[in-house]
């Protein structure tokens, strides 16, 4: 719909040879048509329409896409993030555990494990992909002693296209959670070997507690931390895969209010030349105009101008920071009888997809789609109306 602002710049080029103060006669008739064969009028560049911009309308609509999935690091990245516990117990309820607190033991928590993906997983199957995942498995230990640990088994769950495989969790099979722990690393996996893989889980068999006797007498501060805990820190940036599509069918956009009538205009061709580093694929397969909403009957289904044409079935081709893509486009506006009228709204039919061959490319907020120029071809003649 940005091409409103196209039509206002070439006819306010026009529309300044008519001045009020000018009005020499109430008779007369003040009404003036230039150009009647046709003229072209450079308009120039325009945005960019950033995904930073998106999510700024969003939040101004109280939608919270960004706080509940998605968020923006500082450079303009786009990545979901995830905290839990793999396990986690208190000291008190440890030691009702125990069948003789009195005396240090081994003690079977038996399998933990955690599920990871709330946000992640509803983006992907929205067509979301993720690239650079990062992993950081945390320990809190809240004794004055420290905890040895052993696990049957440890493993992170991958999904890929062809489903779940588990590979090997190094450094979880045996360690040790020092005393006073708090937020100290254990474990960095590297993932880079699976780049088609999303992580969605950690798994620990036999997880088991070298303990002391009475854990509780061992808290390092009663009014602190009371939980011995593993704990994990998931971090991926967004992309988009091969799936991702969404279609726009028969989306009205009202309140528009293009006071185009006045001029009198038979056809207005606009001719622009896109560049976009968003890496998707825009079709806009169909552009209608709408009557005014006085004139629906039903104010959930809007009417369309019959008498009015607009040629579009162009596409804008997606591409990335570092290869922006350009496309030329045309787009047609001609009244069948008369003159073309106020444009009050449209009616929008598209498609937006993950640019086809592109390869995985990072969502960031600096992604956008600006006109790098344009021009007008107004055909039939400009009346210039008395104001």
């Amino acid at each position: 719909m940005k091409f409103r602002y196209f039509l206002w710049l070439g006819l306010a080029l026009v529309a300044a040879c008519s001045r009020p103060e000018y009005d020499i006669s109430d008779g007369v008739n003040t009404e003036v048509t230039l150009f009647q064969d046709e003229l072209s009028v450079p308009i120039g560049g325009l945005g960019p329409f950033t995904l930073g911009s998106v999510f700024d309308l969003l939040d101004e609509e109280g939608i919270d896409v960004i706080s509940e999935l998605l968020k923006v690091a500082p450079d303009g990245s786009v990545y979901v993030e995830e905290k839990g516990n793999i396990f986690k117990i208190s000291a008190y309820e440890l030691e009702n555990r125990l069948d003789d607190p009195a005396v240090p033991q081994s003690w079977n928590a038996g399998y933990c494990s955690t599920f990871i993906g709330g946000a992640s997983e509803i983006l992907y199957f929205l067509g979301f992909g993720f690239v650079d995942q990062h992993l950081e498995i945390t320990m809190e230990n809240p004794f004055t002693r420290a905890i040895p640990v052993t696990s049957g088994a440890a493993t992170y769950v991958l999904a890929e296209e062809s489903g779940e495989k588990e590979v090997p969790a190094e450094g979880l099979g045996q360690f040790t959670i020092p005393a006073y722990a708090d937020t100290e690393m254990l474990v960095q996996p590297d993932f880079s070997g699976y780049p088609k893989a999303r992580l969605t889980g950690i798994k620990m068999e036999d997880l088991t507690l070298d303990l002391p006797a009475h854990p509780a007498s061992c808290l390092r501060n009663e009014l602190g931390n009371l939980f011995l805990s593993l704990d994990y820190h998931y971090v991926s940036r967004v992309t988009l895969s091969g799936n991702f599509e969404i279609p726009f069918e028969n989306y009205p956009i009202g309140g528009i209010d293009i006071p185009i009538g006045r001029y009198k205009l038979k056809k207005c061709e606009l001719s622009m030349e896109f560049e976009s580093t968003f890496p998707m694929q825009i079709e806009v397969k169909d552009l209608k105009v709408l009557l005014p909403e006085t004139e629906w009957a039903d104010p959930d289904e809007p009417l369309i101008d019959e008498n009015v044409k607009i040629v579009t079935g162009f596409i804008i081709e997606g591409g990335s920071e570092e290869k922006p893509a350009v496309s030329a486009v045309t787009l047609s506006i001609e009244a069948l009888e008369g003159t073309i009228p106020d444009i009050p709204g449209l009616l929008l039919n598209l498609n937006v997809k993950a640019q086809p061959g592109l390869e995985a490319v990072p969502l960031s907020t600096w992604q956008g789609i600006r006109v790098k120029s344009s021009s007008a071809r107004l055909t039939g003649g400009i009346t210039i109306p008395k104001e």
